[in-house]
């Protein structure tokens, strides 16, 4: 049966994928050993990955990869969280008020966006939890389903695969490195970022470790390594040259 991602067939998908992150939220604070006794070294080891690891989520938290998306994307997400915040702040300021309310409004908005418009399973698979729902038939059955969607979309000027996939290297903890090159115009714009973020929900529900990007122009693509750059996997080439 082929993989599908437009729609979402029932609310399965989402008690499952909020119970994958509060069984990896209990993980960090399980400090029973599995077996046998440990040792001070062994505490000492488990401490420091923990340190490491909430130090990483925190940092995704805080910054949700702002510094690596382009004009139209950072414009976007600091757009989405203001209006979310102020959603959240007329419904709390009665009750708390209006510098609680704020914060409060802030702080939920903030969470949500890096929730629903982030790469949750991809910094999960660096914190040494990939997605036990992602493997090669549904990277593989995710890259032609995608390549259809983009057809459709009007606004795609370029779109590629990059990485391991790339390279085929993929292995089922592998991560699906799309870059995306919009057509210029603000309702372009505005129309590529809704699709991003509905892509970019849809992979939190379903455990998929989508790494998506929209790009103003080709620039974009140097802020990948120069592994990653090698053999793009084109999926959509409508002549970007024209925006360079």
């Amino acid at each position: 049966m082929a993989y599908r991602f437009e729609i979402l067939e029932n609310d399965r998908d989402i008690s499952s994928s909020l119970e994958v992150l509060i069984n990896w939220i209990r993980s960090l604070s399980d400090r029973t050993p599995s077996s046998g006794v440990k040792g001070p070294r062994d505490a000492t080891s488990r401490r420091q990955r923990l340190l490491t690891s909430a130090n990483l989520v925190a940092r995704n938290w805080l910054v949700q990869s702002v510094t690596y998306m382009d004009r139209t994307e950072q414009l976007f997400k600091l757009m989405t969280t203001v209006g979310i915040a102020a959603v959240f702040w007329i419904g709390f300021v009665s009750a708390i008020g209006l510098s609680a309310a704020l914060i409060m409004g802030l702080l939920l908005a903030h969470t949500l966006n890096w929730l629903l418009n982030g790469h949750f399973y991809g910094l999960m698979k660096n914190v040494g939890r990939p997605s036990k729902r992602s493997n090669l038939s549904t990277l593989k059955a995710y890259r032609a389903n995608i390549r259809d969607r983009l057809e459709e979309q009007p606004w795609v000027l370029y779109a590629g695969v990059f990485g391991s996939i790339a390279r085929n290297e993929e292995d089922a903890e592998s991560d699906f490195d799309l870059r995306i090159l919009r057509k210029r115009g603000f309702a372009n714009g505005l129309i590529s970022c809704l699709f991003l973020m509905r892509l970019r929900s849809e992979a939190l529900i379903r455990g998929f470790p989508l790494d998506v990007y929209l790009l103003d122009t080709d620039r974009g693509l140097s802020k990948l390594r120069s592994d990653e750059r090698v053999r793009p996997v084109v999926l959509v080439d409508r002549g970007r040259t024209e925006e360079k």
